[in-house]
């Protein structure tokens, strides 16, 4: 399987009609700790951002009320298994927040027919992690 879109987006409770000055972030991953953010580093900049050097994250959107919307998916990732979906909402100084509305999101897929290769590197990139 392949992720071909990702869309959020926040719902909106009775009365409230923005986001305030906060950033939604979800990520998709192929293992829960890739769906996670670092709970053990003391710089929550650092813990609550997208980690794209990090090789079972394969999905990231961001929304912002200013801004919009920002998607970014792996055009290399192949889902050999379980996908873990997590999401958070962090203010202008990264630091966590409570989500200010529930978070909408949707996933659309498609199946793909790998050769016995590219299964066998799937695999191996989903295990080094």
């Amino acid at each position: 399987m392949r992720i071909t879109d990702l869309r959020i987006l926040p719902g909106v409770d009775p009365g409230q009609t923005d986001m305030g000055n906060s950033t939604i972030l979800l990520v998709v991953a192929q293992t829960e700790a890739g769906a996670t953010p670092i709970a053990d580093t003391t710089d929550s900049h650092q813990a609550y951002q997208f980690r794209f050097d990090d090789t079972s994250q394969i999905a990231w959107a961001a929304a912002e009320t200013s801004v919009g919307l920002h998607v970014v998916i792996d055009p290399d990732h192949i889902i050999p298994g379980d996908i873990f979906v997590n999401a958070w909402c962090i203010d202008t100084g990264a630091s966590p927040v409570t989500l200010v509305a529930p978070i909408n999101y949707l996933i659309e897929m498609e199946q793909y027919d790998e050769t016995g290769a590219e299964g066998l590197l799937s695999r191996i990139k989903e295990q080094s992690v």
